[in-house]
Protein backbone atom coordinates (compact mmCIF):
# COMPACT_ATOMS: atom_id res chain seq x y z
CA UNK A 1 0.00 0.00 0.00
CA UNK A 2 1.20 3.49 -0.96
CA UNK A 3 0.28 6.13 0.81
CA UNK A 4 0.15 10.10 -0.48
CA UNK A 5 -1.33 12.29 2.05
CA UNK A 6 -4.93 10.73 2.26
CA UNK A 7 -4.76 8.96 -1.49
CA UNK A 8 -4.23 5.43 -0.94
CA UNK A 9 -3.02 2.96 -3.51
CA UNK A 10 -3.06 -0.84 -3.43
CA UNK A 11 0.16 -1.88 -5.28
CA UNK A 12 -0.69 -4.70 -7.32
CA UNK A 13 -3.00 -7.44 -6.31
CA UNK A 14 -1.52 -11.11 -7.06
CA UNK A 15 -1.59 -14.22 -5.84
CA UNK A 16 1.62 -16.88 -4.60
CA UNK A 17 2.17 -19.30 -7.11
CA UNK A 18 3.92 -21.82 -4.97
CA UNK A 19 0.59 -21.90 -2.80
CA UNK A 20 -3.02 -22.76 -3.53
CA UNK A 21 -6.44 -21.99 -2.47
CA UNK A 22 -7.02 -18.90 0.26
CA UNK A 23 -3.39 -19.11 1.08
CA UNK A 24 -2.05 -17.89 -1.95
CA UNK A 25 -4.15 -14.59 -2.00
CA UNK A 26 -2.81 -11.00 -0.70
CA UNK A 27 -3.95 -10.24 3.07
CA UNK A 28 -6.63 -8.52 1.97
CA UNK A 29 -8.36 -8.22 5.48
CA UNK A 30 -5.24 -6.55 6.96
CA UNK A 31 -6.52 -3.66 5.10
CA UNK A 32 -9.86 -4.20 5.36
CA UNK A 33 -11.06 -1.07 6.54
CA UNK A 34 -8.78 1.13 5.13
CA UNK A 35 -9.85 3.05 2.07
CA UNK A 36 -8.03 2.52 -1.01
CA UNK A 37 -8.53 4.70 -4.05
CA UNK A 38 -6.74 2.81 -7.06
CA UNK A 39 -5.35 -0.29 -7.74
CA UNK A 40 -2.16 -0.34 -10.00
CA UNK A 41 -1.29 -3.04 -11.92
CA UNK A 42 2.29 -3.14 -13.01
CA UNK A 43 2.18 -5.50 -15.42
CA UNK A 44 0.01 -9.00 -15.96
CA UNK A 45 1.72 -11.66 -14.46
CA UNK A 46 -0.33 -14.18 -12.10
CA UNK A 47 1.94 -12.32 -9.55
CA UNK A 48 0.61 -8.97 -9.81
CA UNK A 49 -2.65 -10.02 -11.57
CA UNK A 50 -3.64 -12.57 -10.35
CA UNK A 51 -6.41 -11.69 -7.28
CA UNK A 52 -7.56 -8.36 -8.93
CA UNK A 53 -11.21 -9.41 -9.17
CA UNK A 54 -10.68 -10.48 -5.58
CA UNK A 55 -8.94 -7.04 -4.48
CA UNK A 56 -12.13 -5.44 -5.89
CA UNK A 57 -14.50 -7.38 -4.07
CA UNK A 58 -12.88 -5.79 -1.08
CA UNK A 59 -12.28 -2.37 -2.50
CA UNK A 60 -14.89 -2.10 -4.98
CA UNK A 61 -14.84 1.94 -4.60
CA UNK A 62 -11.32 1.94 -6.48
CA UNK A 63 -10.01 3.07 -9.77
CA UNK A 64 -7.99 0.29 -11.50
CA UNK A 65 -5.17 1.60 -13.43
CA UNK A 66 -2.38 -0.57 -15.79
CA UNK A 67 -0.73 -0.27 -18.79
CA UNK A 68 -1.99 -0.16 -22.23
CA UNK A 69 -0.22 -3.40 -22.77
CA UNK A 70 -2.11 -4.51 -19.69
CA UNK A 71 -5.34 -3.32 -20.51
CA UNK A 72 -5.22 -5.30 -23.70
CA UNK A 73 -4.10 -8.97 -21.89
CA UNK A 74 -5.63 -8.28 -18.51
CA UNK A 75 -9.18 -9.78 -19.54
CA UNK A 76 -7.60 -13.01 -21.25
CA UNK A 77 -5.10 -13.86 -18.67
CA UNK A 78 -7.50 -13.51 -15.79
CA UNK A 79 -10.27 -16.00 -17.77
CA UNK A 80 -7.51 -18.23 -18.22
CA UNK A 81 -7.31 -18.47 -14.40
CA UNK A 82 -10.78 -19.22 -14.02
CA UNK A 83 -10.51 -21.84 -16.26
CA UNK A 84 -7.07 -23.47 -14.03
CA UNK A 85 -9.05 -22.82 -10.91
CA UNK A 86 -12.09 -24.51 -12.31
CA UNK A 87 -9.35 -27.88 -13.25
CA UNK A 88 -7.49 -27.85 -9.86
CA UNK A 89 -10.74 -27.65 -7.90
CA UNK A 90 -11.60 -30.81 -9.96
CA UNK A 91 -8.07 -32.64 -10.05
CA UNK A 92 -6.31 -31.78 -6.99
CA UNK A 93 -9.87 -30.82 -4.68
CA UNK A 94 -9.15 -27.39 -3.73
CA UNK A 95 -12.40 -26.78 -2.80
CA UNK A 96 -12.65 -22.80 -2.50
CA UNK A 97 -11.69 -22.74 -6.30
CA UNK A 98 -12.78 -20.44 -8.64
CA UNK A 99 -12.27 -17.33 -6.38
CA UNK A 100 -14.37 -15.92 -9.15
CA UNK A 101 -16.43 -16.31 -11.74
CA UNK A 102 -16.39 -15.53 -15.84
CA UNK A 103 -19.38 -13.80 -15.37
CA UNK A 104 -17.67 -11.99 -12.41
CA UNK A 105 -15.15 -11.03 -14.53
CA UNK A 106 -17.21 -9.84 -17.44
CA UNK A 107 -19.11 -7.56 -15.08
CA UNK A 108 -16.01 -6.16 -13.03
CA UNK A 109 -13.93 -5.66 -16.79
CA UNK A 110 -15.63 -2.02 -17.57
CA UNK A 111 -13.22 -1.18 -14.29
CA UNK A 112 -9.68 -1.48 -16.03
CA UNK A 113 -8.29 1.94 -17.09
Amino acid sequence: MVEMDDFRILMDAGINPKLIGHASLPLFDKVKDEHVDAIAITHCHHDHVGSLPVALKHFPQANVMMTELSYFIVERVLHNSVNVMHRQREEIGVKEYPFFSHRELDEMAHLFQ
